[in-house]
């Protein structure tokens, strides 16, 4: 199996990630495997992999290669992270390091009700099986840390004390370790087999963790390569360590002062040297539960397989998609031609060239599930694009519509709504596209959301002008090299009603699907809309029925940074304010399905109690301090507090069914209230 392992960081050049990927790609070739390092999706794309690997979730999936996410880090690094949340949301399966990471995930997917798969064994930093070498009985063992230490002075307390009187040795990059005034002995190459050669020179390993690590249950690289390198392990109190090695570790713990863990790990030093024999015992036995048991050969080919499992289980979605929607084989080996279509996508035309058309029109040709009919809304009344509706293709129709053309964006998006009779419908952007599985992805969703009348996920932008690249945050770096990358995850977010209201357009016009049920008469009125005619759309829907999210990225919107033809950069700021009032008028009654979600209400209720506790505190500091009886600064507080208890008992009796419109503005009303001593809210 050909397995690509991207390097997030390529501007950092001292990663444990890049360590591991060196020793990954060695280990696979041992055991007839082959792994590639890669950056870029362009990369990617050109070794052809079976399976990419992501080890940081800064990295997305931006192919249509199915893309596992290694989640061995901490949930607290990122559960707050809406850039990595995203890339997580983005991953075909998971591998995972600990059970409080597959909690995290679980918890993460629940509202989607698809569950992607996630490895039964733990994916973790191991290193490569080694035999253990037998000790030279004469020799002293000596104790070494070895860390990139990318967040700064983490022990620094117990590192500097220990280094400080020429007990521990410490290794990693220069600029990671000024703060050490002795004990730096220098960087470790980024080989593959030095950090083993220098512990097993020492003969002892620190093997210390951050918080965030033992909380989740995470070990990092140094307990496996201590093992690996036949070392005496004293590690801190991480689960991991307790359950695996037992008593065959030392321990210190974390949670002590830096005096305690120090004095520790001297007593644990003297010990060692003073009974070798014993020591060496524990050496062997911790060789034997983590090198034995936890080995990166085991590792990958336990990683083949779960990519064979995950390829089997989409293939069984694929086929449940089918047999729900009673599909029927297209293509070579269809019986006959396909009748009815399941989804009516709208193309709106006449504005580009006709390779855009036929680009987007093949994308939707390659979809591995699905009947189509393709609306073409032509505004321009063009020959070479109605041509298109009399070609042959396997799975789709071509219906070709003309629509006046008055330069508003709406017009030709209503009257493919208007010509909508398939049980679904989507659009699509002539010069966008979509993945091969896009469809099966939403239909499925559509099946674990029956209630949904709107299914949507997120969307590849794609860099199409020569010499424009992707700057990704974790880019950056002191390595200085610009990294040609031309595809970004965009909008892979909750359904956010809040941002729907204010325009901000978080769902991409070609990332979705919708049940015809939601074509009313209210909805099929083109609004002459001359920009927002999306976002004016999605608020419509919106009223009608609820959002699902499908964790998948799927659609390609291509992005011309310099290009004329991009429409997002024609200035018409009068024009779009215009838009914008006209936009708010026609909504202005407007009340919706779901209402506000959990996320929102909960947000706006900590919002709300942030305003009142500030109230609070102003009002207190605004008392009269002097000149006055305690009486009267008792009683003004006192109206104070009963105020704010109103205030929140107020809020607790919001009903999930109100309209989030009118839910905002009881919020505001009632701050403004305690805000002008009014009195109690409503």
């Amino acid at each position: 199996m050909r397995i690509a392992i991207t390097d997030s960081l390529p501007n950092r050049p001292c990663t444990a990630e890049r360590e591991f990927i060196r020793r990954f790609a060695v280990a696979a070739k041992n055991v007839g495997h082959e792994a590639i390092e890669v950056v870029t999706s362009n990369d990617i794309m050109t070794c052809q992999p079976d399976v990419v690997l992501c080890l940081h979730e800064f990295t997305p999936k931006l192919t249509d290669y199915p893309t596992f996410g290694v989640m061995w880090s901490p949930p607290a690094f990122y559960r707050h992270d809406a850039y990595r949340i995203r890339s997580i949301r983005s991953y075909d399966a998971y591998l995972v390091g600990s059970p409080a990471v597959k909690q995290y995930l679980d918890d993460l997917e629940f509202p989607s009700r698809v569950q992607k798969p996630k490895s039964d064994f733990w994916f973790l930093p191991v290193s490569p099986r080694q035999k253990l070498t037998p000790s030279i009985p004469s020799k002293v063992r000596s104790l070494a840390y070895i860390g990139v230490h990318w967040d700064g002075a983490r022990h620094a307390d117990v590192l500097t004390n220990l280094a400080d009187d020429g007990s521990l040795a410490v290794y990693g990059p220069e600029s990671n370790w000024t703060h050490l005034q002795s004990g730096y002995r220098g960087p470790v190459p980024f080989s593959g087999t030095a950090v083993h050669d220098i512990l097993s020179s020492h003969g002892i390993a620190l093997c210390l963790h951050k918080a965030e690590h033992r909380e989740a249950d995470t070990p990092s690289m140094r307990l496996f390569e201590a093992a690996a390198a036949g070392c005496v392990i004293i590690a801190d109190e991480i689960p991991f360590a307790k359950r695996m090695l037992a008593d065959a570790a030392l321990y210190v713990d974390l949670r002590q002062s830096a005096d305690r863990v120090v004095g520790d790990i001297r007593k644990y030093l003297e010990w060692i040297n003073q009974n070798p024999g014993q020591a060496d015992e524990l050496a062997r036995r911790a060789h034997t539960a983590l090198n034995q048991e936890y080995n990166l050969e085991d590792l990958i080919f336990k990683t083949v397989d779960f990519a064979t499992e995950v390829a089997s289980i989409q293939r069984h979605n694929i086929e449940e998609v089918k047999r729900f929607y009673s599909i029927q084989e297209t293509g070579a080996s269809a019986s006959r031609p396909i009748s009815e279509p399941l989804i009516d996508i709208i193309i709106r035309v006449g504005g580009r060239s006709l390779s855009y058309v036929e680009r987007a029109v093949q994308s939707v040709e390659r979809q591995l599930v699905g009947t189509f009919r393709i609306l073409l809304v032509d505004c321009k009344k063009r020959d070479d694009i109605r041509a298109i509706e009399h070609r042959s293709y396997s799975n789709l129709k071509i219906c070709y519509l003309e629509c006046e053309d008055n330069g508003l964006r709406s017009a030709a998006l209503w009257r493919g709504l208007q010509a909508v009779t398939a049980p679904f419908f989507a659009v699509l952007d002539d010069a966008d596209q979509i993945e091969p599985d896009h469809f099966s992805h939403l239909l499925f969703a559509s099946i674990r959301h029956p209630e949904a009348g709107f299914i949507y996920g997120g969307v590849i932008r794609t860099e199409e002008d020569e010499g424009c690249f992707v700057v990704a945050r974790n880019f950056r770096g002191p390595g200085g090299k610009r990294i040609e990358e031309t595809r970004e995850l965009k909008f892979l977010d909750e359904f956010n009603l809040t941002r729907l209201i204010t325009g901000d357009n978080y769902i991409h016009s070609n990332a979705w699907i919708a049940r015809k049920e939601v074509l009313d008469w209210t909805l099929l009125q083109d609004p002459r809309l001359e920009f927002a005619e999306d976002v004016y759309l999605y608020n419509l829907i919106a009223s009608k029925t609820r959002f699902a999210l499908c964790n998948r990225a799927t659609a390609v919107w291509n992005w011309r940074t310099v290009s004329e033809d991009n429409s997002v950069f024609l200035d018409k700021t009068s024009a779009r304010i215009a838009c914008d009032e006209r936009i708010r008028l026609r909504l202005q009654e407007l009340t919706y399905a779901g209402t506000a979600t959990f996320s929102e209400l909960f947000h706006a209720q900590r919002s709300s109690a942030e305003i009142v506790n500030a109230l609070s505190s102003r009002h207190l500091q605004e008392s009269p301090q002097e000149n006055d009886s305690s009486n009267a600064i008792k009683n003004d507080n006192s109206k104070t507090i009963k105020q704010v208890g109103y205030f929140k008992s107020w809020l607790q009796t919001v009903p999930i069914y109100n309209s989030y419109r009118e839910t905002r503005r009881r919020l505001r009303r009632n701050a403004r209230s305690l805000k002008e001593g009014q009195g109690s809210p409503e």
